[in-house]
Order: C-alpha cells, then structure tokens, then sequence
C-alpha cells in the first residue's frame, strides 16, 4: 500500500507542468528572453498565439500559433505594443523531467509488486 501511494505522488508530482504564465513585466522585457511563445490579448479582447516572438518597430512579431499548439510556418502576426491589452508566456515547466520520473515511478512500483509476489506478499 504504501509504495501505491508513493507511485500516485510522483506521477501527480510529474505531470502537467506545461502552462501559460500571465506576465506583468513589459513586453519588450519578456522577449529579451527569448520565450518560445506568448499569448497576446488584445485590447478589443480577442487573442493571439505569437510563436517565436520578437519586438521590432513598437510591433510584437513572430509566426502565428494556435491554441492546440501547432505552428503555421506561413502566417506571420504583428501586434502593436499599444493594442496589447495583457499577455502571457508559455513556460513548458519540465516535462521531459516530469515523464522520466514518471517512468522511474512505474518501473519501482512494478518492480515492487513483483518482488512482493515472489516472498508470498509479506505474509
């Protein structure tokens, strides 16, 4: 039992760590750190994916995104800094980390069942 509940923490602990952060720092200031990408809204509301942004001429630029994470590599966007209502940058957290422990946690936890099995469950 309680290696079960060991398994549940590191899987729970290791998954869904991909998320959008919302920013308050300047845009310009955001992008100097190379993000790999942002999600605009706008000040009529409506929203952008911005992939690989860039800040040239008062104007956020980058490929267009979409909310399921595809690229279109040839649609380009360009949002005015003026028109930039809020944002937020995709911080993909440490996923391959995540499912490496996530994958560890799995192999111990069979690996214990089947030693609990070969010495007849402690009993």
């Amino acid at each position: 039992m309680r290696q079960k509940g060991l398994f549940v923490c590191i899987l729970a602990v290791g998954s869904g760590c991909a998320h959008w952060e919302p920013e308050t720092r300047p845009v310009p200031e955001v992008v100097a750190e190379n993000p790999d990408k942002l999600m605009i809204v706008r000040r009529d509301h409506s929203t952008v994916i911005v992939v690989q942004p860039s800040v040239t001429d008062s104007m956020v630029t980058g490929l267009l995104g979409t909310p399921r994470g595809r690229v279109d590599r040839d649609s380009t966007v360009a949002v005015p800094l003026d028109d930039v209502a809020l944002f937020y940058k995709w911080n993909p957290g440490s996923t391959a980390l995540a499912y490496g422990v996530g994958i560890a946690a799995a192999v111990l936890f069979v690996s214990g069942l089947w030693v609990v099995a070969l010495t007849g469950g402690g009993t």
